[in-house]
């Protein structure tokens, strides 16, 4: 988890992570360039360029600043694990049209599409889907269609133990204000659950 900006694991045993590890860790990491610039090129119009200044500022995401730093690859790039590709992505179907509950086109994206969320806070954002009513880890996973049906199935095919390690693995991945417990417990979660479902219904009313 991340707790004022230290990251720790918890809530899985060493066992289980080494047996997520090459899916839910390894193959979620990207590599990238480790220099920040600013003014940089992608900067959109209207902003600074960096032709606008006679030096942008820079500095290395696996060296300057506050920790946590990124990781450096031997290759001197940064290891980002963002547990997200932040793209859009058709993930229901007919077979499952759960998520298909869209109707009015918004900023000309399909209605079937959306942005893959960020996975590094999955253990402290509960309940989740973008209507909030999934209660666990895993309805949200057995939910994905479209696109994401191959990893669903691959899922689905996993022994229960399996299964198991990897919710486990995705709870641990936290970020919890100051002064916060370093763990939340799972009748914890479903207590906030419940109350902001609550919550949901007076606003309603």
């Amino acid at each position: 988890m991340i707790r004022n900006g230290e990251r720790r694991l918890s809530g899985a045993s060493p066992s289980s992570l080494r047996s997520v590890a090459p899916t839910a860790t390894d193959r979620c990491s990207s590599w990238r360039i480790r220099i920040f610039s600013e003014p940089n090129p992608f900067n959109p119009p209207g902003n600074l360029r960096p032709e606008d200044v006679q030096r942008p500022i820079t500095f290395d995401l696996t060296r300057d600043g506050p920790g946590p730093r990124l990781e450096r690859t031997p290759e001197g790039k940064a290891i980002v694990r963002a547990y997200t590709d932040l793209k859009r992505h058709i993930i229901c179907d007919d077979a499952d049209p759960f998520f298909c509950n869209e109707r009015v086109v918004q900023d000309g994206v399909p209605t079937d599409q959306f942005l893959t969320r960020k996975l590094w806070d999955v253990g402290s954002t509960a309940p989740y889907g973008h209507r909030g009513d999934l209660t666990t880890i895993t309805e949200a996973i057995l939910h994905h269609a479209g696109e994401a049906r191959p990893q669903r199935e691959r899922f689905e095919a996993l022994a229960e133990e399996d299964r198991a390690a990897i919710v486990e693995f995705l709870k641990t991945l936290q970020v919890l204000p100051p002064g916060a417990p370093s763990v939340v417990t799972e009748s914890e979660l479903r207590e906030f659950v419940r109350r902001r479902r609550a919550a949901g219904k007076e606003w309603n009313q």
